[in-house]
């Protein structure tokens, strides 16, 4: 049974991509960067936005998406679902690095209660106070993730 938090997002994601809003500007350019039958990587996938784009830019492209966050991975996963790319794109639960192991993710907790997504990050510990200096945040939450190369 998939948690309703989980199902809300991956909703709210699912009717975001079919629209095609809320896309990162950056998003635009991916198109032209991939070519048929190219193989890509999306690192901190996300609920997939980037993926889809990838995907859908040339035919027999294959997308890779690694996301950390428990999360955002089934937000991901139920989203590639409804989208029906679940042959293309291959979610991996995972942050990538140069070397394989376990690291923590940090996700700032915003002043307004809700998760900061998408401004959490990995690393060896847990930060000593607060998480980003440059985020407004009243907290953080850790949560280990394995590491692959």
């Amino acid at each position: 049974m998939v948690d309703l938090n989980v199902f809300l997002h991956a909703f709210r994601a699912w009717r975001r991509i079919r629209r095609g809003r809320k896309a990162e500007p950056e998003a635009a350019y991916l198109p032209a960067l991939v070519a048929a039958g190219d193989v890509c990587l999306h690192v901190g996938a996300s609920d997939g936005r980037h993926a889809v784009v990838m995907v859908r830019a040339a035919p027999g492209v294959r997308v890779h998406a690694f996301e950390p966050s428990r999360f955002s991975f089934q937000v991901l996963c139920l989203t590639l679902g409804w989208l029906g790319l679940g042959g293309q794109v291959t979610a991996v639960n995972a942050a990538a690095s140069d070397a394989p192991g376990e690291m923590i993710l940090v996700t700032p907790v915003k002043t307004s209660g809700r998760m900061g997504r998408s401004l959490a990050f990995v690393a060896d510990a847990a930060p000593d106070g607060q998480a980003r200096p440059d985020v407004a945040s009243r907290a953080f939450k850790t949560q280990a993730t394995p590491v692959v190369v």
